[in-house]
């Protein structure tokens, strides 16, 4: 694509994120969080079920919590955990019990997401005054570095395919000039973290030099959000361009390539629908749901002969009384 029709504007959707104060201090979040206020704590966002499956992600953060207190540095070993489940991978976390756990918590203990203005200010308060933060793969970890907080995170087996299998993390990574603090195993992971609570601001060079150039280009003070606004504005007025058919040849291809995008996603849009339902609409069912079940294929079929046997055993209906449709029944008069 030719370099003029090319506007670099950065990101518009962290534009929230930047130049926040937070609403509770310290003392004030932590009694909201429950958790001591007198040590540091380390928060842990969690990733969507894509990134880190519920089971995988639950039996990480425990031998992640494990490895933690058991370090012989004294200062980690006794720092607070919060633990911010992510809003569409959080039911897994609302059985869980840490009372035998000393000062952690899940906060908030359900999925919510930060659109609402409450609800903004809490997330925003967790990482503004988190000493250190930790993450699988999730933009949160992003937001993160634009509050200036050291993000780390560990190159796990059971989430290669799901970290550096994917593009989008190896842009976070320190030698594509990201701002991630890598370890390849928990014992380095344990060095890096008590590093951090040792000097937090360490990594403040390398992390706002990443938000600079991959979210605002133009400087930390330009959000994108205008200049996204601008581009647009000025591409309306350019007009219509000429229209580019597809020749004819290609249109069999173009069919069989929407069809198995068509068969990719929707398996998938089956599985955020009911993460969606469950976070926002617990106990409830959609209109859509039975639609999105239909679309499940590897259910499809199961799905079919439970609807036909339940049809088999439907008793048979009482005949009809009357003309026919439309027709009232005897003895009632059709209304005027």
């Amino acid at each position: 694509m030719p370099s003029d029709r090319v506007v670099v504007t950065g990101a518009p959707v962290f534009d929230k994120w930047f130049n926040r104060e937070p609403r509770l201090d310290r003392e004030a979040f932590c009694r909201k969080a429950q958790i001591r206020a007198d040590v540091p704590f380390i928060l842990f966002l969690g990733s969507s079920e894509d990134s880190s499956p519920p089971r995988e992600e639950l039996i990480f953060v425990r031998q992640w919590l494990r490895a933690v207190r058991q370090t012989p540095e004294s200062d980690l070993g006794r720092a607070g955990v919060v633990i911010r489940p992510h809003p569409f991978n959080s039911a897994h976390w609302q059985n869980v019990s840490w009372a035998n756990e000393d000062n952690v918590t899940v906060f908030p203990d359900h999925g919510v997401y930060p659109t609402a203005r409450d609800a903004r200010s809490d997330y925003f308060d967790t990482m503004f005054h988190a000493a250190a933060i930790v993450g699988i793969n999730t933009s949160a970890l992003i937001e993160a570095a634009i509050v200036g907080r050291t993000v780390h995170t560990i190159l796990a087996s059971e989430f290669t395919t799901r970290q550096t299998g994917t593009l989008h993390f190896n842009y976070l990574l320190p030698t594509n000039g990201g701002f991630l603090q890598v370890a390849a195993d928990l014992p380095e992971h344990l060095e890096q973290l008590a590093e951090t609570l040792k000097g937090p601001e360490r990594r403040r060079e390398a992390t706002d030099s990443f938000v600079t150039s991959f979210l605002r280009p133009y400087g930390r003070e330009t959000a994108a959000t205008p200049l996204l606004v601008d581009a647009i504005e000025r591409l309306a007025e350019q007009g219509p361009t000429r229209r580019i058919r597809m020749r004819r040849r290609f249109y069999p291809l173009s069919m069989l390539l929407w069809a198995m995008a068509w068969l990719a996603i929707l398996p998938h849009a089956a599985k955020r629908h009911r993460a969606f339902q469950q976070t926002f609409f617990p106990g409830k069912k959609s209109l859509t749901t039975k639609w999105f079940r239909a679309m499940d294929f590897p259910t499809a079929k199961a799905a079919y002969r439970a609807a036909r046997r339940r049809r088999k055993k439907r008793p048979p209906s009482a005949p009809r009384v009357g003309g026919g449709p439309g027709t009232p029944p005897d003895g009632i008069d059709a209304p005027s």
